[in-house]
């Protein structure tokens, strides 16, 4: 999985966001996505491209969560991603 190209994470007014700054209109986020601490980890690991086994790792790696909860909150982050078309699925 990966973060599609013309996204970026920038911090504005003290929060973490996603923002999209590329040219193509298929693509384009209406907005920007707000992230958290756990969402900044989890973006910063999609955008070099990983697999859920990886992302799962540097989450449970990072945070004291149980592996289940953290897949959890992992796959409902990544739902979100997929329904603004912002990652692909290798």
């Amino acid at each position: 999985m990966k973060i599609r190209d013309g996204y970026v994470l920038d911090e504005f007014a003290g929060a973490n966001v996603a923002i999209y700054v590329g040219n193509d209109t298929a693509n384009e986020l209406n907005g920007v996505i707000k992230l958290n601490d756990a969402g900044v980890l989890m973006w910063k690991k999609l955008d070099e491209g990983c697999t859920m086994e990886e992302l799962l790792k540097a989450v449970t790696d990072e945070y004291d969560v149980d592996a289940s909860v953290a897949m959890a909150d992992i796959e409902a982050f990544l739902d979100s991603l997929r329904a603004e078309n912002i990652i692909e699925d290798e």
